[in-house]
Order: structure tokens, then sequence, then C-alpha cells
């Protein structure tokens, strides 16, 4: 009999388990906005501190917090900061349950950053004042970069460091 009771609770357990379409807890993802638009379904998430560009599934109704207005994930600029909550569905993908938005900074990929480097896009950067604060994650060759969106876009911030030589991805 308590064999028969434990196999049925094991049954029921898995099956709403494999019911969610989850394989594992939520997980936290923080990076920018990437170029990339794969579909209307997906975007794609520049990893802060990897360097990584990652897929993640999207309900087009989800919505964010931005600049005071709800607005639809699909429509977040390219290169705006987002922390997203996200798990794995059964298929291998990141389906996210959450996003919020920080348009006041962004993350610049460099193809190389060495010490020289580092020194040249600095004292441009410093010399910004739209750029209130900017921290380098060397090992993934990034620039995190705290602006004022009013004075200078997330393009202008690229343009700024392209025409100086350097380049990014």
């Amino acid at each position: 009999m308590f064999s028969a009771h434990f196999s049925i609770i094991v049954a029921l357990l898995v099956l709403v388990g494999f019911g969610t379409g989850f394989a594992d807890e939520s997980q936290v993802l923080t990076g920018t906005i990437g170029k990339e638009k794969l579909d209307d379904q997906t975007i794609v998430i520049c990893e802060l501190g990897t360097q990584a560009c990652l897929p993640v599934s999207i309900d087009g109704d989800l919505k964010v917090q931005l600049n005071g207005e709800n607005t639809s994930v699909l429509d977040i600029p390219i290169g705006t900061f987002v922390e997203v909550t996200y798990s794995i569905t059964l298929e291998g993908q990141r389906s996210v349950s959450q996003i919020e938005a920080d348009p006041t900074k962004t993350i610049v990929c460099f193809m190389s950053l060495g010490e020289s480097e580092v020194e040249s896009v600095s004292r441009l950067l410093e010399n910004q004042h739209a750029i209130s604060s900017f921290e380098f994650i060397s090992s993934s060759k990034q620039v995190l970069i705290e602006y004022e969106p009013d004075s200078i876009s997330y393009f202008e911030i690229e343009k700024l460091i392209t025409d100086a030589g350097f380049v990014i991805e």
C-alpha cells in the first residue's frame, strides 16, 4: 500500500515539474540589450563580466518601467543596462520572467583592451561631461559606463570610442 501511494506521489511530482516547462530555478543576468535581433520573441543580452551575448526568450506583453513609463520589453533601446530574471526551459532556452532597465548605464565591449587602451579610453571618457562614472572589467574587455541619457546616447558613446580608433564589438 505504501509503495503504491509513494509511486503515485512521485508520478504527480514529476508531472507537475514537467508541466511548468522549466528545469531550473530563476537566475539573474545583468548586461545590456544587444544589437542582434533574432525574432519577436527573443532578445540578446550582452552579459556584464563575460562578454557573452546570450539570447533570451521573452513574452512580447512583458512590460518594464523605463523613463517613468511602462514599456514593452521589445522597445527597450539597444545598449540599455538591464537585470533579467529568467529560468531555463526543458528545451534549454532562457525564458524571462522579469526585467528591470536602467537607462543611465551601459556596457561597451572592446575587441582588445590592454593597459594602454584603458588609459586612453579613461582620458576620453573623463573629458565627457555627460559621463558621470565608468569602471573597466579587464577580464571581459568591457567598460561599464554611467551617463546622462538626456545629454548623450549610447550610440554617441560608441561613436566617441570608435572615432578615437578603438574597435568595439
